[in-house]
């Protein structure tokens, strides 16, 4: 149960000073609907403003903080601007210039008034001004001088730095007193300060050391946060271990031969080993909690269906979970034929059903005659009741929640449970994630998939490729050509997949291009995929949509625009698409000019390296912990303080001081408010109630 001391920073952000109704959409898509979530929203960047007493010797696009006097305002015409004419202590003239009418500007800056005035100077004519003056402070004694150090937060439309910046604020003056949770010692040993003080660092730096992820109050943050969710896995995990399941698995040492012999291909040893470790969980009294990794390719679903007919032979219900309608779709189109070996429907649940065919679907989970369903979110979210669920497997897990992970476990009792990635993920990150969580790797590729041709181009050599795509056409080739916008946005810079599409069809003829990103739906969504895989339209031009649940093996060319933008496992997940079939693939990142250093490393380690597991390791060294897995995926529990692979030593502290100190909600009257400030006080709830 949250504390009632807790109840502020539970409450909705609509509630704070200057948020009215069109913030507050703009602020719960940013960063959540609850005062905490803002709280948690941490400056990315910091503009340092310097004192100076005299605009003398100042550089054009400096950012000052300056004691000015006003000594007259010059009134907008409909060519002119406001202009606000003042002097610094030295009598040197500077403007204050405003181009949006403002009707306060008289009362803010009276005639011979003194004002403290924060923006960035610019030189016009070689005269100074400071447009549109971020700051103005009043000269009082009693006031305390302005910040020199103002951080600055990650936007979204309709937002500013101000409306941020003073909700933040109003909940830093009203933030409840926290009591302390980490021992004392390590508190002395560390010089951490207090929870609360920590935030305030956070969000009102001295200095940009402050907003460093390594300093002290960010280090303690990144303490508390790894604590909370630590506590949160071993309650989940000695909750499995306590409760014995109901549908344990009977031992069949014939299962994986029969199993092989049906398939059209054989099976890797990594493939044959994860299947038999898995099945030995699945005979054991206790929940299996498993992590199957697997690099793009590597049979990830294979081995997990080998679990699903093992469980349905033996007579119990099992789910796959998908994030997508087309990966649903896909796995029950691949999976139908090898489930009717073995006699067994397949039934599918999305939130697109009709309503007479997901009656006739729920209604088949609840008499058990479903043994195997496939489903996105529809899965959890319907009122389905199975009979004897036994193990649940979710694919592509980092894209759900931990809640919606542990609301499908609890359509059984005391469920099996494998969860699939396609992201390799190092041991130093999964610790973080999930605890002592088991997990098996598929390493080895399947026999007969080909390395892909990895180059990287200049995007001004997009002539070149269109010729080289037009041949490619004529050979029957399969192209994705991916952007990284749906459509122009705000931002004209980068390409999107609706400008190229129209480019691409005009110069290659519209039968020739397709076009798919995440606002087409459906069967709308399927037909284009049918038709790019029976190669009616050769040339598919998708947004990121395409990463995971597209399998066209025919398909032998990525061409991914602005790769720059893009994370590497992103890439690396792109690549994967292609190289599936009998033909030499090609994967295409064009680039454009100049190049960060850290695009350039991105870039050469995807180009040089298909081991996932390796880019995975450089991913989390480039990015941090905090990128690699992706965040705000459908509900997960974002990482908001541990954010850089420095913070593995957190980790080792916190596993110490959790066996050192026995800290336990059970042992540590304080550990509550830890857990809600966090909000894994929810998944405590669904997994006891589970």
């Amino acid at each position: 149960m949250r504390p009632d001391s807790l109840a502020f920073l539970f409450s909705s952000i609509q509630s704070l000073p200057g948020i009215g109704k069109n913030h507050h959409a703009s602020l719960q898509k940013l960063v959540g609907p609850l005062n905490i979530d803002l709280l948690f929203h941490l400056p990315r960047t910091f503009i340092q403003w310097e004192h100076v007493s005299s605009i003398k010797n100042t550089l054009h696009d400096q950012h000052i903080s300056i004691t000015l006097t006003v000594r007259s305002h010059q009134k907008s015409s409909p060519r002119t601007p406001h202009r606000v004419l003042c002097i610094d202590q030295d009598g040197n003239h500077i403007s204050l210039v405003y181009f949006q009418k403002n009707s306060y500007l008289e009362k803010n800056l009276p005639v011979g008034e003194q004002k403290i005035i924060q923006g960035k100077i610019e030189y016009y004519r070689n005269q100074p001004q400071i447009t549109h003056p971020q700051h103005i402070f009043s000269l009082h004694k009693n006031n305390q001088p302005p910040n020199l150090i103002e951080p600055l937060y990650p936007l979204s439309a309709s937002l500013t730095q101000f409306t941020l910046r003073r909700a933040i604020q109003h909940i830093l003056k009203n933030l409840p007193p926290c009591p302390e949770w980490i021992p004392q010692k390590t508190l002395n040993n560390q010089k951490w300060p207090s929870f609360n003080d920590a935030l305030q660092k956070t969000h009102s730096p001295s200095t940009p050391q402050d907003l460093e992820p390594l300093s002290p109050h960010r280090q303690r943050l990144a303490y508390d946060e790894t604590l909370a969710h630590q506590i949160s896995i071993a309650s989940t995990q000695n909750d499995a271990k306590i409760h014995k399941k109901i549908y344990t698995l009977a031992p069949n040492p014939s299962f994986l031969k029969t199993f092989s012999s049906l398939i059209p291909f054989s099976l890797t040893s990594d493939q044959n080993n994860a299947i038999l470790t898995i099945l030995n969980d699945m005979s054991l009294p206790s929940p299996m909690q498993r992590l199957l990794q697997g690099d793009v390719g590597s049979g990830k679903t294979i081995v997990a269906f080998a679990a699903i007919i093992a469980a349905a032979q033996n007579g119990f219900q099992s789910v796959l979970m998908a994030p997508t309608e087309t990966l649903v779709h896909q796995h029950a189109q691949n999976l139908s034929p090898l489930a009717k070996h073995f006699g067994f429907p397949i039934y599918t649940l999305t939130g697109n059903h009709s309503a007479k065919p997901q009656k006739n679907t729920l209604e088949n989970i609840q008499n058990g005659n479903a043994l195997i369903t496939i489903g996105t979110h529809a899965l959890f979210q319907n009122k389905s009741l199975f009979k004897n669920l036994n193990l649940v497997v979710i694919d592509e897990q980092q894209r759900f929640g931990v809640h919606q992970r542990l609301s499908l476990l609890r359509k059984g009792l005391n469920t099996d449970m494998l969860l699939l990635t396609a992201t390799p993920i190092p041991r130093s990150l999964m610790m973080i994630h999930y605890g002592n969580l088991n997990a098996s790797f598929l390493k080895e590729k399947p026999p007969g998939r080909k390395l892909i041709n990895t180059t990287v181009s200049n995007i001004q050599r997009l002539p070149e490729l269109e010729h080289a795509i037009k041949r490619h056409i004529k050979k029957n080739g399969l192209i994705y050509w991916v952007c990284p916008l749906v459509d122009e946005g705000q931002n004209t810079e980068l390409s999107h997949v609706t400008g190229r599409a129209e480019q691409l069809a005009q110069q290659f003829g519209e039968h020739n291009v397709a076009l798919i990103h995440g606002k087409i739906k459906g069967t709308e969504r399927q037909n284009i995929i049918k038709n790019f895989s029976s190669a009616k339209t050769p040339i598919l031009v998708a947004s990121t949509v395409i990463e995971v649940g597209i399998d066209v093996p025919a398909a032998d060319v990525m061409i991914i625009e602005h790769a720059e933008r893009f994370g590497l496992s992103q890439l690396h997940q792109l690549r994967g698409r292609v190289g599936r079939g009998q033909n030499d693939a090609f994967c295409i990142l064009l680039y454009a000019p100049p190049l960060s250093h850290v695009a350039q490393q991105r870039l050469n380690i995807i180009r040089q390296s298909q081991d996932g597991f390796f880019i995975a390791e450089k991913d989390l060294e480039l990015r941090g912990a905090g990128d690699v897995l992706g965040t705000r995926q459908s509900g997960d529990l974002q990482f908001h303080f541990i954010n850089t692979h420095e913070h593995r030593k957190i980790l080792d502290l916190v596993s110490h001081d959790i066996k050192q100190y026995q800290i336990s909600p059970q042992n540590h009257e304080h550990i509550p408010h830890l857990l809600s400030l966090f909000q894994y006080d929810k998944t405590l709830n669904l997994t006891k109630s589970g």
